[in-house]
């Protein structure tokens, strides 16, 4: 995937030795080798992993700048986002990587950027979908069983997180009421910041979430907003950190689980090829995700088709940002797009 931006790995490092010296190191002496830049990064923020090596200190560690220029979304809110991780990875049982701290001096690289811990275990490919083979498809249904289940623990601990004791009420905001009125509205935004003129599989995908609109969740609570496998980081099964977390909101827990289902479906079988043996199905993990919420699952329909006119319309962007590029053409068409048809077909909607 094409970045928008490339930078000097050798003055990268030397900002970041200087940013870690003085904030991690007392001012002493720090090491940094091993600075990459993985090729998928780039529109949700540049990211650069390293090892630091200091007096009292041996650390792999990840730096996260915020985006500037290309960008996947129209708007959010940078600081909030690594307040969320902070609080998280500090105050709750969420598997978090730990924090070591959050800069906005631009003089280092003319945007804020954070830190975090760089946590040891394996993600689930999303480029090439994981659906298509290597990891985890080639491990025993049992390991893939576990993943599923471990990683849906870890994204409900999000929901029990008490946003407003974790100093997270910024999060609480946007057009209309918490849950699907506000997501509805941001969407409807998004899409229309990314083209006058969407898809007419798209538009229709917005007409029936406008027709079936559910009520406003009464409690709403801290949601991941990007819950997927591919944003979860494992060893042997369980599920040792919750990554990305720029869609993070207040909302209803619904969501969450709607991209659970949604995207491993799109990645698989929007794709025409079958999920993975060991993992459970939506029946099976809609009455998980209850036990372990302990409320009842009741728009999961609704969720499932804004999760996947969403997903549809983050392609489309792509599609834009990439016309040179892997995504090229996502902006008419894309598989996702296609997915939104289906989703359509299997509620009777599609005109």
């Amino acid at each position: 995937m094409a970045r928008p931006m490339d930078r000097d790995l050798d003055q990268v490092r030397a900002r970041l030795t200087d940013w870690l010296s003085a904030r991690l190191a007392s001012g002493k002496p720090v090491m940094v080798s091993d600075l990459t830049m993985p090729a998928s990064t780039g529109y949700s923020g540049e990211t650069f992993l390293f090892h630091a090596a200091w007096d009292g200190g041996d650390e792999r560690l990840v730096a996260r700048l915020k985006p500037s220029g290309h960008s996947v979304f129209d708007s959010f809110d940078f600081a909030t986002e690594y307040q969320a991780i902070d609080a998280l990875a500090n105050h709750t049982d969420v598997p978090m990587a730990r924090t070591y701290g959050y800069e906005t001096d631009a003089s280092f690289f003319g945007v804020p950027f954070y830190v975090v811990e760089q946590v040891d275990g394996r993600i689930p490919s999303d480029n090439p979908p994981y659906a298509f083979g290597g990891w985890p498809a080639d491990e025993k249904p049992e390991l893939q069983r576990a993943m599923w289940w471990s990683g849906l623990e870890a994204a409900t601990k999000v929901h029990t997180a008490d946003w407003r004791a974790l100093g997270l009420s910024a999060l609480d905001r946007g057009r209309g009421r918490a849950g699907a009125e506000r997501q509805l509205a941001w969407l409807e935004d998004y899409i229309a910041w990314i083209t006058p003129t969407p898809p007419k599989l798209v538009v229709e995908g917005i007409a029936w979430l406008r027709a079936h609109e559910p009520p406003p969740v009464d409690d709403p609570v801290l949601c991941w907003g990007d819950c997927r496998l591919a944003n979860q980081i494992f060893r042997d099964g369980k599920c040792v950190a919750v990554l990305d977390w720029e869609m993070v909101t207040i909302g209803d827990p619904e969501m969450d689980l709607a991209w659970w289902i949604i995207l491993d479906r799109v990645l698989s079988q929007g794709l025409n090829v079958a999920r993975l043996p060991g993992f459970p199905t939506r029946e099976e993990t809609a009455a998980r995700f209850e036990e372990l919420g302990g409320r009842a699952v009741k728009h999961l329909e609704w969720w499932e088709m804004w999760v996947a006119v969403t997903f549809a319309a983050v392609l489309m962007r792509l599609g834009q940002l990439l016309a040179d590029g892997d995504a090229a053409g996502f902006d008419t068409d894309s598989f996702a797009i296609q997915f939104v048809g289906r989703m359509l077909d299997e509620e009777g909607a599609r005109a």
